[in-house]
């Protein structure tokens, strides 16, 4: 089994890098199922529903207003423009795309400490592996 390092992996928004990540959790995806069990069966049955999307892709970041993406993605949260997210995992062996939504930004800190930042994209449509 091959083992692959995380550290050259890339996350980008609209066709740009975005910098400054320290993690990031995604694409999972998910099949939708439904129950056809009958009332008094002991046993439970399901089908697929043949409609299957992606799970919410989320990452941390350290939050540099002066970077022109990090700024990019929280107008595009506020308009809900979707772009193209790309998550180039183990220096493009791997990757995983989509068209998305920001969904979520928040900013946190310490005294003394940098400013991180968290965001969260939703995935919809047809995501390519």
């Amino acid at each position: 089994m091959a083992e692959y390092a995380v550290a050259t992996s890339l996350l980008s928004w609209g066709g740009t890098t975005i910098g400054n990540i320290t993690s990031f959790n995604g694409i999972g995806l998910t099949n939708e199922t439904i129950d056809v069990s009958d009332i008094g069966e002991t046993v439970k049955s399901y089908i697929s529903a043949k409609l299957y999307g992606a799970e919410p892709v989320t990452a941390e970041v350290f939050f540099d207003p002066g970077l022109a993406i990090h700024t990019q993605m929280v107008a595009d949260l506020k308009s809900g423009t979707a772009r193209v997210l790309i998550i180039n995992m183990v220096a493009a062996t791997v990757d995983f795309s989509a068209s998305a939504f920001l969904t979520q930004f928040s900013a946190s800190g310490a005294v003394g400490g940098a400013l991180q930042g968290s965001v969260q994209f939703q995935p919809t449509g047809e995501v390519t592996l």
